[in-house]
């Protein structure tokens, strides 16, 4: 069992998605998971859940073996199991639910401000899916492939419901996790800005670092076609393996989506594609405009004036403005992670990195390089 959670730490640490291993890691560890330490458990959660690999084959009954220790998880291990399930959208009731004890158990324990922010993040899910009524069979895509979740949630059998009733934390406890989130510092980059600047160039007025209320901040946000659209300019970190999202980037995108956002994602290897091969630096804006207003159509079911027939009218005062940048970093997260999401962080300061298993190091595999 220690190999199996030190093999799938060690993978999602470097960054590397190997499908066909972490599905071996899994059909292993379902196998023997009473023999998991409670460190085990929350690190073969947490790894899962950080290449976004989230299934709740894995995860259901993972989840049932931890509710039976929940009394003797510490701090980390609460903090990286519920924010694992809380990526991977897993519902389950056996840990969560109102006779597992969990927030009780939360409330007895000594947190930092980056489990804080973890347990923020649970909080939203939470309240995202309590009450949510999912019929069976038949269920909704969103929430369905967790339903084998059904066994041990709370079922009215005459109407063939599943009903997610989940205790909150404390209002005390809630208001400290919110308030660590809130806390996370903003770093907008180069890359950030220079999409700025294209979407000014379509005419629009863009906001930066648009702090909503719950907590997240959107790198930027416009209103394209009378919808408000979030714009967010996602560097090298947010990614792994083959341009995969990682599972921070996931829940970023769903949980601002179900919060009402309209989210696009610009990724850093399509803005340099649309940026490379121009000498001409109006050339160039014309592409970098292209290219977002026809992701701001896709993204909205809309189709502008300002994606016509081929062209794409922009106002080119803004390259005037893009030298002001040259002391950013080319990307938020070159190398580190980007600070406004308080749980994609680099392994010695964030959040969502989980404890190193007893004889494992920061090293990964050879031939694999850490996430940028």
């Amino acid at each position: 069992a220690k190999d199996i959670a030190v093999t799938a730490w060690s993978f999602a640490t470097a960054g590397r998605v190997d499908p066909p291993l972490f599905d071996i890691v899994a059909e292993r560890a379902l196998g023997v998971l009473p023999e998991f330490s409670t460190q085990g458990l929350a690190n073969l959660a947490w790894a899962f859940a950080s290449v976004a690999r989230g299934e709740p084959e894995l995860f259901m009954p993972l989840g049932a073996e931890v509710a039976k220790r929940l009394s003797t998880l510490n701090s980390q291990e609460l903090a990286n199991t519920a924010w694992a399930f809380t990526v991977s959208d897993v519902r389950c009731n056996a840990l969560f639910g109102s006779g597992s004890g969990f927030v009780q158990v939360c409330e007895g324990h000594v947190w930092n401000d980056k489990q804080l922010c973890q347990l923020h993040q649970w909080s939203l899910w939470r309240d995202e899916v309590a009450g949510q009524h999912l019929v069976h069979p038949g269920l909704p895509p969103r929430g369905a492939r967790a339903l084998t979740g059904a066994l041990a949630a709370r079922a009215d059998a005459s109407a063939g419901e599943v009903v997610w009733d989940w205790p909150q934390l404390s209002p005390a406890l809630r208001e400290r996790a919110e308030r660590a989130f809130l806390s996370a510092g903003l770093c907008p980059s180069r890359m950030q800005k220079s999409v700025q600047h294209a979407l000014e160039s379509l005419g629009l007025r863009v906001a930066e670092e648009v702090r909503i209320p719950q907590g997240y901040s959107i790198d930027l946000a416009v209103e394209w076609g009378g919808v408000l659209v979030g714009v967010e300019v996602d560097g090298p970190s947010h990614f792994i393996g083959n341009a995969k999202p990682t599972g921070s980037t996931v829940l970023k995108r769903r949980q601002l989506s179900a919060f009402g956002w309209q989210v696009v994602s610009v990724p850093y290897f399509d803005w340099e594609r649309v940026r490379t091969g121009f000498d001409d630096r109006f050339e160039q804006r014309q592409a970098e405009c292209a290219y977002l207003a026809a992701l701001l159509d896709e993204a909205t079911g809309l189709r502008t004036h300002a994606s016509g027939d081929g062209w794409v009218a922009i106002d080119c005062r803004s390259l005037l403005d893009e030298d002001r940048g040259a002391d950013l970093p080319s990307y938020v997260d070159d190398g580190e992670a980007d600070p406004a999401d308080p749980c994609h962080a680099p392994p010695d300061a964030g959040v969502s990195h989980a404890e190193p298993p007893a004889g494992a190091t920061h090293a990964p595999p050879p031939d694999v390089h850490p996430a940028l």
